[in-house]
């Protein structure tokens, strides 16, 4: 199961509160800190990968708008070719 970047930095917040609790045994502490450093490299990690989903879903849409003309180009040709007019060439 992944998680969001929000959900991990919660997460890591939770471990820091517990590492910062004194009545706890220093190892124990320890283990709460190097677990919330953890989440928050994790967190980091899905914010990066959230943000680039992002971009790659905007530039898709940007693609599709941009190969629609070329669409359009081609089916004005087939239909100019059905018509019995004379297809549009370079020579």
């Amino acid at each position: 199961m992944r998680l969001t970047a929000d959900q991990n930095s919660q997460i890591a917040a939770a471990y820091e509160q517990v590492a910062g609790d004194h009545t706890l045994p220093p190892q124990s502490r320890n283990r709460f800190a190097n677990k919330a450093q953890w989440f928050r490299m994790l967190a980091q990690i899905a914010a990066a990968k959230e943000a680039a989903g992002a971009r790659a879903d905007k530039e898709s849409r940007t693609n599709v708008q941009q190969e629609r003309p070329v669409c359009v180009g081609f089916l004005a040709e087939v239909f100019s070719v059905r018509r019995g007019a004379s297809p549009i060439s370079n020579s």
